[in-house]
């Protein structure tokens, strides 16, 4: 039996750029990649402007001018913070949820299409270890 822990860190990575590339193609027109890079990441939680630059990895100042550009858009919203009024909480609007849900479900068509050259038993075997996957690691 082959080596999962080394396999695991072989395909997931792998699988992991499919699906950002598949996402950034799909919002080229729309966004540039650091705006989808922000939009990806408030679709996973609101954040700060300072969060965001961290995990994105640009200044402070760059992603306060990146970020007004979606809230001009209407995509993103500016919550501040009851226990402290200079902390202001980023989140997307319900505009900016719904392009992103849509990037996200143009994306999935790619894989629905490149799952559907699998046959019964492969995506049966597929779903199966994504489920377990999915257990691991929640």
């Amino acid at each position: 039996m082959k080596d999962l822990a080394k396999s695991f860190i072989h395909v997931i990575p792998r699988s992991m750029l499919a699906i950002r590339h598949g996402m950034r193609e799909s919002a080229r027109e729309q966004f540039s990649v650091p705006q989808f890079r922000v939009l990806a990441q408030l679709w996973a939680q609101s954040q700060t402007n300072g969060e965001l630059a961290d995990h994105i990895g640009v200044s402070v100042p760059a992603m306060s001018r990146l970020v007004e550009t979606l809230v001009r858009a209407g995509l993103v919203g500016r919550v501040p913070q009851s226990h402290d009024r200079r902390q202001v909480l980023l989140s997307l609007t319900e505009a900016g949820q719904k392009r992103f849900l849509s990037l996200q479900q143009t994306t999935q068509m790619v894989f629905k299409q490149k799952f559907s050259q699998l046959n019964a038993d492969q995506k049966k075997k597929l779903a199966e270890g994504l489920s377990i996957l999915e257990d691991l690691f929640t």
